[in-house]
């Protein structure tokens, strides 16, 4: 026997509920969009200055996308110990690789790095600004300038390119010295 039926007859015609509704589905995940590997390898503080400055930007697309600027000047304020000096970083490796070109190039990856999160937003609006608020609750919680860095490195933000870290060089070998010569015989 059919339950819709079955509650009929069982309760006389009254109070049978419609059976319950499928729980609305789950926006659909947004992957990352594949990205090319950027041109130079980065410094481990380099590297950590690239993940900064995604979450930089990730905070101010949120902010002007989902109406959120008093936390993203909140953010700026309580963190401008941590944000200058990896600005300051971000700067270096412009400046090692692309010398008098390297604001160009600099400006030109902010400009990117914006445009990346900006995409994310239009293909998910709605996940986009609901991370994002996440995303701020758990800047929110930061005790220290310092957790910055550890925030930013803890999440997968989207990058116009993909920063490889430099392989390291190894230490030069120390020196041989050579054994004392024994004192000429005379």
């Amino acid at each position: 026997m059919r339950p819709a039926f079955a509650c009929l007859l069982a309760l006389g015609l009254t109070q049978c509920a419609p059976p319950p509704a499928a729980p609305p589905a789950e926006p659909p995940v947004v992957a990352e969009e594949a990205v090319p590997d950027a041109a130079f390898c980065a410094r481990p503080a380099e590297k950590q200055a690239f993940q900064v400055a995604a979450l930089k930007s990730r905070l101010m697309v949120t902010a002007l996308a989902c109406d959120s600027s008093e936390k993203y000047n909140a953010f700026i304020n309580a963190n401008r110990t941590a944000l200058l000096p990896q600005e300051k970083t971000l700067g270096g490796y412009f400046q090692r690789y692309y010398g008098r070109r390297a604001q160009t190039e600099h400006d030109e990856y902010i400009t990117n790095l914006a445009n990346a999160q900006s995409r994310r937003r239009i293909i998910d609006n709605a996940r986009f600004c609901s991370d994002g608020q996440k995303l701020y609750a758990d800047v929110a919680t930061m005790k220290t300038p310092a957790e910055v860095a550890a925030l930013a490195a803890s999440r997968t933000i989207s990058q116009p390119f993909n920063v490889k870290e430099c392989p390291e060089t190894p230490a030069p070998a120390p020196r041989q010295s050579r054994p004392a010569q024994p004192p000429a015989r005379r």
